[in-house]
């Protein structure tokens, strides 16, 4: 959900590029930056994404010129007169330490490449400053920090890798109050951290702050005045660590080294335009008018990369807070326009998390918007007080989206996992008119989770709160003063496939499935093929003892591939057409692939419950209802599923006689965030095979393909329910040989 916008108009930009590659525990050491006008700088802008820079210096060959110009020109900074130092200790900057040191200046990109037990330090003071560094075996970790304390330009960005030790990257922009009637601001971080190690961690920390006035008296003069201030704020972390875990919560010190207490100094996000206008004149007053996209964004990605997503260990921890705060006061006789923000703007972020250790993630955002105009008198921008005599003409608009959206966000691996999302906004102006918001919050989860929210407009506050597990999701939609909440959840679940040819009714499993579902709340449609559109749908159940045509087969998984929702259905030996077009879509949804579906003869048998797993994942065993048993009748089999997948199974024996006959997988097992699950039964559901307990587990595997952190709506009985549904006539299935009530 991230609009990223590229910014043309920039100042002078701050970038530091700290980086180590191909050398098991590489140091680079920048130090610390301070003092009044310190900076790391260089002019212009650096081009490419964070996973495709990391790529390319992971190719880079910097030890030669021709290679450090060539990587240098690909990330978009100039490459004429780069310095190359090689030592053991080597400076670059205004200050060498002394004789010992390999010593030159910031006037153009260096190069640092230092031998085993050395140091790399880069102290950055002129306008245009980049840096890369290598380093071999040291005894200190990877440090790189950007500093930009002057200016409403500032670019940073630092790549880190290390095989064995720690990665530290502090960025700090922010150039105290700057003042004007018309002034644009740029700041941009992006962070890449690689910990390929059994126990290294990576750890960013940002300070990132706008404060613009854009104030004047000219009461005296009948001229118009006219402020137009825009701010824009971006900050990306990628870390990816494969045991020792990751760390986006602290803030940053204008020292360049990082707070450690989030829970008061949490990464930080801040903008705050004003501006009071005393003339005679017109007054215009636009605050991030431009309708360029958010003007604060966060984008944190731990464990996402390829080679850690879903084998990475060790706690991530991604904790921060974003403010967006915009006043306009007006004195003046004549007209008055205020505008603050547009329908793009506001604040953005997301957070993806992936760890078979617990993941936690804390978002704030809070919106503050006013304006206010009177003929004169006006000092302070009042929310309560609008008796003042107001200009000849008034005309006030302000857009407040806070947006941490459903689908864009998410934590994988471990139920122990927590996300939290507190939003806050608050618009006041004289005219109570010209005024609209959108909060909205969500993220999916493999533990808990709430989003708390609160829009105030003009004093009339709306509050929603959103909790639990699987997806969770909350707005606020306001209109002027009037505000509606998170409407109920609607799933829409498709029930395709010809059903059971054996069977004398054999749309029955699938009638039975869309009358069960359709009384637990859910918005069920059933048709015999897979319609070619199915993006009104949440989750898709193929019950047919037939395969799916390959067309059919490339939808299925292209749908779960989108974050939706699949269920297969799976047979025993008669059916191993159907097997071979599951497998296919099996292995194409599950991240390695390499399961078997079918092909392991007749399991059994028999039509009696079989135990499930209570420990298969997203709760699929427990929610809504507490399984303990599924019955299937002469089901299938499947290999190769991993113990958190396995959903029921056949046992006769010891655990070697164990095989899986049902299983499942959750978002942090798929390509593409979704859920699949695979019955290798299809008469569970049928009156003359099922267990009494068929339609609970209907209920939990709509739940879990869904998403949801609470049923649509209470979980029901089918069975002695009163005023429930009752089941579905009893029919006899097509005789077939020794397993004639089963397909």
């Amino acid at each position: 959900m991230f609009g990223w916008t590229r910014i043309a108009t920039l100042a002078t930009v701050a970038a530091v590029l700290a980086m180590a590659t191909g050398v098991a525990g590489a140091t680079s050491e920048p130090g610390s930056v301070s003092g009044a006008g310190s900076h790391l700088t260089r002019a212009g802008k650096i081009t490419s994404s964070a996973a495709t820079r990391a790529a390319l210096l992971n190719a880079a060959n910097l030890r030669t010129r021709a290679g450090a110009a060539r990587y240098l020109r690909s990330i978009g900074l100039k490459a004429s007169h780069l310095v190359i130092q090689r030592g053991i200790r080597n400076y670059a900057g205004a200050n060498c330490p002394g004789k010992s040191w390999s010593c030159t200046s910031t006037a153009h990109p260096v190069v640092q490449i230092a031998s085993a037990g050395g140091s790399n330090t880069f102290q950055c003071a002129t306008a245009s400053c980049a840096v890369v560094q290598v380093a071999a075996p040291a005894a200190k970790p990877n440090k790189a920090a950007c500093v930009r304390i002057t200016g409403l330009g500032a670019s940073c960005t630092i790549s880190q890798s290390s095989a064995s030790l720690n990665n530290v990257a502090a960025v700090y922009e922010d150039a105290g109050k700057v003042t004007g009637l018309t002034q644009t601001a740029s700041y941009t971080a992006s962070i890449t951290q690689k910990a390929t190690g059994a126990s290294n961690s990576n750890q960013a920390c940002v300070h990132q702050a706008v404060t613009i006035d854009g104030s004047t008296n000219s009461s005296g003069k009948k001229s118009t005045v006219s402020v137009a201030l825009e701010a824009h704020q971006s900050v990306t972390i990628t870390q990816d660590s494969l045991g020792g875990g990751n760390s986006a919560q602290d803030e940053a010190t204008s020292t360049g080294i990082c707070t450690t207490n989030p829970t008061t100094n949490p990464l930080l996000q801040a903008q705050t335009l004003s501006s009071a206008v005393t003339a005679a004149g017109p007054v215009t007053q636009n605050e991030n008018f431009a309708n360029n996209g958010a003007n604060v964004t966060l984008d944190i990605e731990q464990n996402q990369s390829s080679g850690f997503k879903g084998s990475a260990s060790g706690a991530n921890n991604a904790i921060f807070k974003q403010t967006n705060s915009l006043t306009a006061i007006a004195n003046s006789p004549a007209s008055v326009s205020q505008t603050q923000s547009s329908v793009n703007g506001g604040i953005l972020a997301k957070v993806n998390q992936d760890s078979s250790d617990v993941s936690t993630a804390k978002a704030t955002q809070i919106e503050t918007q006013c304006e206010d105009a009177a003929t004169s008198g006006l000092t302070s921008c009042s929310t309560t007080e609008h008796a003042n005599m107001g200009p000849s003409s008034l005309t006030q608009t302000q857009y407040g989206p806070i947006r941490k959206d459903l689908g864009d966000s998410s934590q994988t691996g471990d139920p122990g996992d927590t996300f939290t999302v507190v939003q806050n906004s608050q618009q006041d102006n004289d005219s109570q008119s010209g005024q609209t918001n959108v909060v909205s919050g969500g993220f999916h989860t493999d533990g808990t989770g709430t989003v708390s929210q609160t829009a105030t407009v003009n004093g009339q506050t709306t509050s929603d709160t959103q909790g639990g597990s699987g997806d969770v999701s909350g707005s606020i939609n306001c209109t002027g003063s009037s505000c509606t909440s998170t409407p109920p959840a609607t799933v829409n679940v498709l029930i395709a496939g010809a059903g059971d040819f054996s069977n004398d009714v054999p749309t029955e499993p699938n009638d039975n499935l869309t009358q069960a579902l359709t009384s637990a709340g859910y918005s069920v449609t059933e048709s015999p093929t897979l319609p070619l559109d199915l993006s009104s749908f949440s989750q898709v159940w193929w019950v047919d003892a037939t395969a799916p045509t390959q067309d059919e087969q490339n939808q299925l998984i292209n749908f779960a591939q989108s974050g939706k929702g699949v269920f297969l259905t799976g047979e025993r030996p008669c059916c191993e057409d159907l097997n071979a077009a599951d497998q296919t879509i099996v292995n194409s949804v599950v991240v390695g692939g390499g399961i078997t579906v079918g092909g392991q003869g007749d399991v059994c048998s028999c039509n009696a419950p079989l135990p499930v797993n209570p420990n298969v994942v997203g709760n699929l065993a427990t929610q809504p209802h507490s399984i303990t048993s599924w019955q299937p009748s002469a089901p299938g089999g499947m290999a190769n599923v991993p113990d958190s997948s396995v959903f029921s199974y056949y046992q006769p024996g010891d655990l070697s006689t164990r095989q899986v006959v049902a299983a499942a997988w959750d978002r942090s097992s798929t390509v593409g965030n979704g859920r699949l699950v695979v019955f290798m039964d299809i008469n569970w559901p049928e009156a003359a095979s099922r267990a009494a307990n068929w339609s609970d587990v209907a209920e939990n595997v709509a739940f879990f393909l869904s998403g949801l952190s609470s049923p649509p709506s209470p979980p029901i009985l089918l069975f002695g329910a009163q005023g429930q549904a009752t089941p579905a006539p009893a029919t006899t299935p097509a005789s077939g040989g020794a397993t004639s009530s089963t397909r």
